[in-house]
């Protein structure tokens, strides 16, 4: 079964006022063909001026003026393996992940950079506007290629850091400036070459509509920027670390996903990706419901809210683990509720020209 979680998406538009003269200096009037204009025409635009760290990809060949990627273009691809459990009567959600980055890049790598955007809704921490103060993410355990590593400057690591430090952080450390950690490398992480992260980490989902992306309204959860993410590396800007601030989307690389999301039992999870163990969390019936509906293409009620949950679930027991893998996704979003209404059907995704059919339920 093929699940794909839409994220709708919202964009910020600063706009910055420079006087006349300085805008005549670096952006040229666009041309005017007098004939086109006489036919009503728009004018010709002017030329685009790249920046510099553009020009020096594409003389490096990672990067063409065409829009194309360059013969020696590359992106990194990190793979989660990620635990996580949602307790809606502590309003809480916990989780453990393992992250293996492969550097792709032809560069030696000292520090990595991670993004815990749940931050964004702690006390002090900048923001755009005003949202729910939650607490933000609580870290108890930061490990890199087995070596865990403490709060730099910090008596209790394990809450959330609102203020940057007053020192870079040393190997064996890390700090949180906001939404952003940083964490020195004791060993350079040479092209080619991997490394493994470690974490341990839980937050209060905040009340919808927190940033119009997440959150929760009585028993309905819906979970964007739950995890801690490694922030991207590329061949133009290298690491690409702007903080959160809430009202603007995030860059980030495609990546693996193999996550285990644990649920009271009765509720059922919608998630990016493909439900691995539908066999063990659904019923026979409601596996029946689903092929019907890949095989005629019409819309078949799964799940109706309030009716007997046992022909929908198949465990039994205080909570069910879900089981999803994503691979080759700039995210991982995913939602849970014992009020969902479950309708599926069936649409066409993959080629362009429709030759690889998957199902989306």
């Amino acid at each position: 079964m093929k699940r794909s979680l839409f994220c709708i998406t919202a964009a910020l538009v600063v706009a910055s006022f420079v006087p006349a003269v300085a805008r005549a200096q670096t952006r040229p009037a666009p041309s005017v063909d007098p004939a086109a204009t006489a036919a009503g025409a728009r004018p010709i635009p002017g030329p685009v001026y790249e920046t510099a760290a553009f020009t020096r990809a594409v003389n490096r060949g990672t990067r063409t003026r065409t829009g194309r990627p360059g013969a020696r273009y590359w992106v990194q691809h990190p793979r989660y393996d990620i635990d996580v459990s949602l307790d809606p009567k502590r309003e809480r959600v916990t989780g453990r992940e393992t992250v293996v980055y492969v550097n792709h890049a032809p560069d030696t790598l000292r520090t990595m950079y991670m993004y815990l955007r749940q931050n964004v809704f702690a006390e002090g921490v900048p923001r755009r506007q005003s949202v729910p103060i939650t607490g933000g993410v609580t870290l108890d355990r930061v490990v890199v290629n087995g070596q865990e590593l403490q709060a730099e400057g910090r008596d209790n690591p394990a809450m959330p850091i609102t203020a940057p430090p007053e020192a870079p952080p040393q190997p064996g450390q890390y700090a949180v400036d906001g939404t952003v950690m940083r964490i020195p490398l004791a060993t350079p992480l040479p092209p080619g070459d991997s490394v493994r992260l470690a974490f341990r980490w839980s937050y209060s989902p905040p009340p919808a509509p927190a940033d119009g992306r997440e959150g929760h309204e009585g028993h309905v959860y819906f979970m964007g920027y739950w995890y801690p993410q490694v922030a991207v590396y590329d061949d133009v800007n290298g690491w690409v670390t702007d903080p959160y601030l809430l009202e603007a989307e995030f860059y980030m690389d495609p990546a693996d996903y193999d996550v285990r999301i644990t649920v009271p039992n009765g509720w059922a999870v919608d998630a990016t990706g493909t439900l691995r163990n539908a066999d063990i969390v659904l019923t026979a019936a409601a596996r029946d419901s689903l092929a019907a509906a890949r095989r005629t293409g019409r819309v078949v009620r799964v799940l109706t809210p309030g009716e007997d949950e046992k022909q929908v679930f198949a465990r039994s027991g205080r909570t069910t683990t879900w089981h999803f893998v994503a691979n080759d996704v700039r995210d991982f979003c995913w939602g849970s509720s014992d009020r969902y209404a479950w309708d599926a059907t069936r649409a066409l995704v993959g080629g362009s020209d429709g030759a690889a059919p998957d199902t989306v339920d």
